[in-house]
């Protein structure tokens, strides 16, 4: 990422969980961004946001603390920078990544603040596709089994991990496994091609088929607050009745793309079924 941040042009500050949730770094040179390049215990530790000065410097404002005193928190919107969750290895596993993400807010959130999120889209998506070009193409992120449904203890504060070798151990019978996150393991493309042949294997009970909505996963991700949520087509289980009826404006998807006044096209939740994947009337079918 450093390769990226230009600190005559660009600003930058992380929060680190690990260390102290309110506090904010203030970065001034790509070195220090080393200092947050350590391994976790849990995903979403290491937050980084960063922005143009030429589109915004960072706004904040004053937060108080339950034990007293105050902090001083980012106003995310009104400072229209890219935030990025930082993809962190896991010290218990070295072959586990704990998930990460790159993104901005919704249009519709900054226009309700004033403001003009054009620029901050534009400078988004340059940066974007600069970001792929740093991924290695001989890997792929294998995020695939979260049809295997069965609990078992597991020692990731908060969340669960299937990689490949997981996988393995379920189709032999050795491991039950319950998952219930959104972590990847990083594994050769080939790896990735057998990892997908294998969850074929693991097929939902007779008479049903894997959820269009969640794809089989049993939970959903909501960009309008950024949160996991339980599918409501499936109910969690990743599987639904072969009769089960879809919506037919968005076939299942919860989502539409929609024009927008630049020309291009967006997604927003599909008016038909307010974004469920199915219309209120079939949820007992």
């Amino acid at each position: 990422m450093a390769r990226h941040f230009d600190p005559a042009t660009m600003w930058c500050v992380v929060q680190d969980h690990t260390r102290n949730r309110c506090r904010w770094w203030v970065v001034n040179d790509p070195t220090e961004l080393k200092t947050f390049a350590h391994q976790a215990t849990q995903a979403h530790s290491v937050r980084v946001l960063i922005g143009q000065y030429s589109i915004s410097s960072p706004q904040w404002k004053s937060v108080p603390l339950r034990e007293g005193g105050e902090y001083a928190d980012i106003e995310y919107f009104r400072s229209q920078c890219i935030d990025i969750d930082i993809a962190l290895y896991s010290e218990r596993d070295a072959n586990l990544l704990f998930g990460g993400s790159i993104g901005v807010a919704w249009r519709r959130t900054y226009r309700s603040e004033g403001i003009d999120p054009e620029p901050l889209y534009r400078w988004f998506h340059r940066f974007k596709r600069q970001w792929w070009k740093m991924m290695d193409p001989n890997f792929a992120p294998v995020y695939w089994g979260t049809a295997v449904r069965y609990e078992i203890p597991f020692p990731y504060p908060g969340s669960a991990a299937v990689s490949y070798g997981v996988v393995q151990r379920c189709l032999s019978g050795d491991l039950r496994l319950k998952v219930a996150s959104y972590v990847y393991d990083i594994v050769t493309t080939e790896q990735a091609k057998a990892y997908q042949q294998m969850r074929r294997q693991l097929q939902c009970p007779e008479g049903k088929v894997w959820c269009r909505r969640c794809n089989g996963r049993g939970e959903i991700y909501l960009q309008r607050d950024h949160a996991i949520h339980l599918c409501l087509a499936c109910n969690g289980s990743g599987c639904v009745s072969e009769e089960f009826c879809w919506c037919v404006r968005c076939e299942g998807s919860g989502v539409v793309w929609v024009p927008r006044a630049d020309g291009g096209i967006e997604t927003e939740d599909c008016p038909e079924c307010g974004g469920r994947g199915f219309v209120v009337s079939y949820a007992s079918k």
